[in-house]
C-alpha cells in the first residue's frame, strides 16, 4: 500500500521548490500532486498542469523501463500504479523524479516565475535573481513592470535614506555604502 502525504503539503513543496527550497520530500510531493484531481489542487490556491507532470512520471518510468510512454500514461492512475510499475521494471522512481522534475537549482526564465517569486518575499532564494529577472534581463518583461518595480525600489531606498541618483542614461544609480549602512541601522539585531 502506497501512502502519500497530505495535498496542502505537497503544493506547499512544490511552491517552495518553485522558488529555490530543496526539499528532501519533493518527489514525494511531486507524486502527491501528479495524481490529484485538478480541482483540489486549485483548491490550494496555485494553478498546476497535472497532466504535464504526470506526463513528466511517464516519461521517467518508459525510458527507464524501455516502454512506451503512451502505455505507461494508460496504466497509471495513481501514484501507487505508477511506483508499481517503477518496480516492476526496477525503475528508481524518485530519485528519478527529483532529478528530472525540480526547479529549485533551474534559474529564473521567464515573467511570470518572476512575479510569482517576488510575491513570495525575500526569504525566497530566489527572489533576488526574481528582482534581477524583472529589472534587467528578461526580455518578456512589461516595460510598466520594470518601471514600477524600480520606482518601487527607488522609494524604499529613499525611505532609508539612501541618495538615489541617476546616470547620464536615467538609469537610478546608489552608493553600496549608503545601501549597507542604511540597511544596518535600519534593522533590528
Amino acid at each position: 500500500m502506497v501512502i502519500l502525504m497530505e495535498l496542502s503539503k505537497a503544493v506547499g513543496i512544490i511552491v517552495r521548490d518553485m522558488c529555490g527550497f530543496n526539499d528532501h520530500e519533493f518527489a514525494d510531493a511531486f507524486m502527491t500532486v501528479a495524481f490529484s484531481n485538478s480541482i483540489d489542487v486549485g483548491m490550494h490556491g496555485v494553478d498546476i498542469n497535472i497532466e504535464s507532470m504526470r506526463s513528466s512520471v511517464a516519461s521517467i518510468i518508459s525510458k527507464e523501463a524501455d516502454i512506451t510512454q503512451s502505455l505507461v500514461l494508460a496504466r497509471c492512475q495513481s501514484a501507487g500504479e505508477a511506483k508499481q510499475i517503477a518496480l516492476l521494471n526496477d525503475v528508481e522512481l524518485l530519485p528519478y523524479i527529483h532529478q528530472s522534475c525540480s526547479l529549485c537549482e533551474t534559474p529564473v526564465n521567464n515573467y511570470g516565475l518572476a512575479m510569482f517569486i517576488i510575491s513570495v518575499g525575500p526569504e525566497a532564494p530566489k527572489f533576488s535573481e526574481s528582482i534581477d529577472w524583472i529589472l534587467e534581463v528578461g526580455k518578456d518583461v512589461p516595460e510598466e513592470v520594470r518601471e514600477a518595480l524600480t520606482m518601487s525600489i527607488d522609494e524604499q531606498f529613499a525611505a532609508l535614506g539612501v541618495d538615489v541618483g541617476v546616470d547620464c542614461d536615467g538609469n537610478p544609480t546608489y552608493n553600496d555604502n549608503d545601501i549597507i549602512k542604511a540597511l544596518d541601522t535600519n534593522t533590528i539585531h
